[in-house]
């Protein structure tokens, strides 16, 4: 429901909102203590909570972990991990072998054939292997769905409740939810987290207490993990919890909840449903991001039909009002102090009237959050960001957009984005490429204003959020507050609350609903798609209890080394390699990569090497059609997939390279300007490098000038039409921290 709720394993009565204030700084003459791994001379106090620093690795930032919830109770200090029970390589449990478990991963998880299609399938498998006197891995979908579902590994079963209004009902036009009876399906949370906890694929993206991390030049504070917010260590050092000795060096775990309203089907009924995801908070925002499982489908909820915003129905805020300040609805920009629930409750409970909590406080009195008896959980508080809705939807497309299309230049945005019917996949393209798209046709002041809005956006992504970043983005959207007065109307107040929740929340990454938007698709819209359309709940569980099942096996074998070797590849030789490329000279750039791969420290250009005194090479290469790469934005890893590259021994490719055209960024888009790189003799600049020297994939977008494009331009004909391109930094937050 278009929020994300933190919920700490803690006790005690809900504290007063208040304005995040920043961390304390250490005193100017501190200095970080070494890592001390050694155990505790004596218990401490109930009360105490002495930090213990401890310095990253890379030496650019230190940490002040709490002392008491460090995860230490079970194990000493530095014990290595418990070693996986020995399993022979060739034990693929309820599968044959590998051929089988890639048999049912690629027809269940990755196309999901109808049944009547993986019969055909594997009836054609059947008739090629007869021959051979052999059989195909199943004899039908039956047989595949029997193993996959015999899998214990990952099983947690699907159990349901009933649930029913059972208060009083009003005597006339009572709303009908209130006489009906609800399914509620779930599954144990409890041994969900625990599997979550003993993925083998999380380590070293995990942390297991609560921390406060500071920049190691000036003692500034950043935000990285979700961990690391205030939020965090704020429950860490609850009196509740502090004191209480049980819990002294436990793993402070943080469970998040999260739920969106998901319509699998608009043609055939507008099916909607209410999936309950939960993820915890210490695994690394970057896991999270790359959706290594760390997001867990478990429940799907029964609630009626509404046309509130999620938020305002969690929160049980009026339409139009704040769910997180008191600022009026009329005049949201004027702001106002941060909601809480215990202001609510004292409000409802001095016995204002019914109309004046409405119509005065945006508060329908009449319903209670779920999180109203949650110890150490303010609703206000623990509504997140909502970057589809908020930035994406609302500013960039439902305002800005719409208002320049309806207003200002509605041929140019037809001929040059082919405004339309949108979904949000568009609307995040388009802003990728819009501002390029819309300079010489409209105002400067407008070409600013969306300058501003995704300079917001991406500073908002970055990975590490430094007390500097927080200043740029309310830079940003002081800038954006001031060139937006060139339109007419704007509805932006979420923007200021951002701040704030980078503070509680740490990086945004990590607590955005684009992932449960994502998981949507798998949990979802997929497995509703796989059904027969009838009774649809009950398939819908099997195949994401079956998804699952599938996921932990491939963790138990990928751990145990037997699914080492899986990309396919096809080999060429120099000479059809370079036909296909038309590089006809790319057996001699082989011969100058190989010259500084082998010989590093040799000062000679390889250009200048005689080509029989380079490294030769005659041999096949092996062109991979998709390979994974990792990209190092200058705040943190990040994993990425779809880099197309070409590798023998060492991992290599063949590059293009661009000149800029000016030492200045373009001034009125803010991006660089680059053209392509041409040799003294007029051909290409081309250079095969390794693959571990790629910094980033690059987007480029033509200078379209303030002339239009013809119709008979196909986007593959980019390199060729136009000479001149934009470094597009708004293509993601990683770009937009590179070419800023």
């Amino acid at each position: 429901m278009h929020m994300c709720h933190p919920v700490a394993l803690a006790q005690g009565p809900p504290q007063l909102q208040q304005l995040p204030s920043p961390p304390q700084l250490p005193p100017p003459n501190f200095l970080p203590l070494p890592p001390d791994f050694s155990p505790p001379q004596s218990s401490p106090g109930p009360m105490a909570y002495d930090e213990s620093e401890f310095i990253d690795s890379s030496e650019c930032c230190y940490c002040t972990y709490h002392s008491l919830l460090n995860g230490n109770m079970f194990l000493p200090p530095g014990t290595p991990p418990t070693p996986a029970p020995l399993k022979s390589p060739h034990n693929w449990s309820l599968y044959c072998n590998n051929i089988e478990f890639a048999t049912a991963e690629f027809v269940f998880k990755q196309s999901h054939m109808s049944h009547r299609a993986t019969d055909i399938l594997l009836d054609l498998m059947a008739a090629q292997l007869l021959k051979h006197n052999s059989h195909p891995p199943f004899m039908d979908h039956k047989d595949l769905h029997k193993v996959i579902d015999a899998t214990q590994l990952g099983n947690v079963t699907w159990q349901c409740l009933l649930v029913q209004y059972t208060e009083e009902c009003p005597e006339h036009d009572a709303p009908p939810w209130m006489d009906r009876e609800y399914e509620v399906w779930y599954r144990d949370p409890h041994i969900m987290v625990h599997n979550m906890l003993a993925n083998p694929t999380y380590k070293g993206e995990i942390d297991y207490a609560p921390f406060q991390e500071y920049d190691t030049l000036d003692n500034t504070c950043q935000w990285r993990d979700f961990i690391s917010g205030d939020w965090a260590w704020q429950q860490a050092i609850c009196d509740e919890i502090s004191k209480d000795p049980n819990t002294h060096e436990s793993m402070f775990v943080l469970i998040i909840l999260g739920s969106d309203k998901t319509t699998v089907s608009v043609g055939t009924g507008n099916n909607e449903y209410y999936p309950l995801y939960a993820l915890i908070g210490n695994v690394h925002n970057n896991v999270q991001c790359a959706h290594h499982d760390a997001l867990i489908i478990i429940s799907f909820l029964a609630i009626p039909k509404t046309d509130y915003e999620e938020q305002l129905v969690l929160s049980c805020t009026i339409k139009n009002w704040c769910p997180k300040c008191l600022a009026s609805w009329g005049d949201l920009d004027s702001g106002g102090l941060l909601c809480c629930q215990e202001h609510t409750d004292t409000l409802i409970h001095e016995n204002i009237h019914l109309d004046t909590l409405w119509h005065e406080y945006g508060i329908i009195s009449v319903l209670v959050p779920f999180t109203n008896d949650f110890p150490q959980a303010d609703i206000h508080q623990l509504i997140s960001f909502d970057i589809p809705h908020q930035l994406v939807k609302g500013a960039f497309k439902d305002h800005l957009v719409d208002w320049v299309v309806k207003s200002k230049c509605p041929l140019t945005l037809s001929q040059n984005c082919c405004c339309g019917a949108f979904t949000g996949n568009d609307s995040k393209a388009l802003m990728k490429v819009f501002i390029p798209a819309i300079k010489g046709h409209v105002p400067q002041d407008m070409v600013h204003v969306f300058c501003a809005l995704l300079e917001f956006c991406y500073i908002a992504q970055h990975n590490v959020i430094t007390e500097a970043s927080l200043d740029e983005l309310k830079d940003a959207l002081t800038q954006f507050h001031h060139y937006c007065q060139i339109f007419e109307t704007m509805g932006t107040h979420s923007m200021t609350h951002y701040v704030g929740m980078i503070q509680l929340f740490g990086a945004l990454n990590g607590l955005c609903l684009l992932i449960m938007e994502y998981k949507h698709i798998k949990a979802m819209k997929q497995p509703w798609r796989w059904s027969s359309k009838h009774n649809t709940i009950g398939q819908m569980l099997l195949a994401n209890q079956h998804l699952d099942k599938l996921t932990v096996s491939r963790i138990d074998f990928a751990a145990c080394g037997m699914l080492i070797g899986s990309v396919l590849s096809r080999a060429v030789t120099v000479t059809a390699l370079a036909d296909e490329v038309n590089v006809p000279y790319l057996r001699h750039l082989i011969h100058y990569f190989l010259f500084l791969q082998l010989f590093p420290d040799d000062p000679h250009n390889p250009k200048d090497v005689p080509a029989t005194s380079c490294p030769q090479y005659n041999g096949r290469l092996y062109v991979f059609n998709s390979a994974a790469a990792t990209f190092y934005a200058p705040s943190n890893p990040s994993s990425i997939g779809g880099i197309y590259s070409w590798a023998a021994t060492y991992p290599c490719a063949l590059v293009h390279w661009f000149d800029k055209i000016s030492d200045s960024a373009d001034k009125d888009t803010g991006m660089w300007v680059v053209c392509s790189s041409v040799c003294g003799n007029g051909t290409q600049n081309l250079t095969v490098i390794h693959i571990e020297t790629v910094y980033r994939a690059v987007h480029l977008i033509p200078v379209y000038c303030p002339h239009f494009i013809p119709n008979n331009i196909e986007y593959f004909h980019s390199y060729d039409a136009f000479h001149l391109f934009y470094i597009n930094k708004y293509a993601n937050h990683h770009a937009f921290e590179i070419a800023s």
